[in-house]
């Protein structure tokens, strides 16, 4: 990437516009996009490419960019042998935390380190449910996350009648549970897609 590439990418005229300040715009953007969609790789595919880009003006340009004090925290997400409950509560405090040092830092290359957290954290608590066939005339729409406080609600009911384990979903009807049959659905559906996208790419 050229000087006068690396301007136009972040819309400068010139060196004599505040580099800085655009940089945090076009970053900006990116974050708001990140922390409100949900975490699907190829939904968010797209701001990765725009992140190395500027990753490469900052480089270029030679642009000072501020890092969180967590760089380069390193983040297990294993949820194995907990309860639905503990495991929806680990997956949110977790998703909360990333989502918070993703808007405190201004440097692109961190940004990009922090969203691919947040895209294996969303893998492993995806892991967690049991897969399940989906129909596609069920109109499960992957994107679509549920009500956080429906589902605990229903967690939280489970929990008083002896269900406490992901392998009792797929033993029970959950007729009586919207929330978690929906989630059930989508999270096994989105497993799959995201399989699928994963093939493409080596294609």
């Amino acid at each position: 990437m050229t000087e006068k590439e690396a301007l136009v990418v972040i819309g400068a005229l010139d060196r004599d516009d505040d580099l800085r300040d655009l940089l945090e715009d076009a970053l900006f953007e990116i974050k708001q996009f990140v922390i409100s969609k949900p975490l699907i790789s190829k939904l968010i595919d797209g701001q990765i490419k725009k992140l190395e880009k500027l990753s490469e003006v900052v480089r270029v340009l030679n642009i000072d960019s501020k890092n969180s004090s967590n760089s380069k925290e390193e983040w297990l997400h294993q949820f194995s042998n907990e309860s639905i409950l503990s495991v929806l509560n680990s997956f949110e405090l977790k998703k909360a935390k990333l989502k918070q040092y993703l808007s405190f830092t201004d440097s692109p290359s961190e940004m990009i380190y922090v969203i691919s957290q947040l895209i294996q954290l969303q893998a492993d608590y995806s892991a967690c449910w049991p897969l399940v066939e989906v129909a596609e005339d069920e109109g499960v729409v992957i994107s679509k996350e549920p009500d956080a406080m429906q589902l605990l609600v229903e967690i939280k009911k489970m929990s008083t009648e002896g269900i406490l384990a992901f392998q009792q979903l797929t033993q029970i009807s959950l007729d009586q549970y919207p929330a978690m049959q929906q989630e059930l659905k989508r999270l096994s559906l989105l497993r799959k897609k995201e399989n699928e996208w994963k093939i493409s790419l080596k294609n």
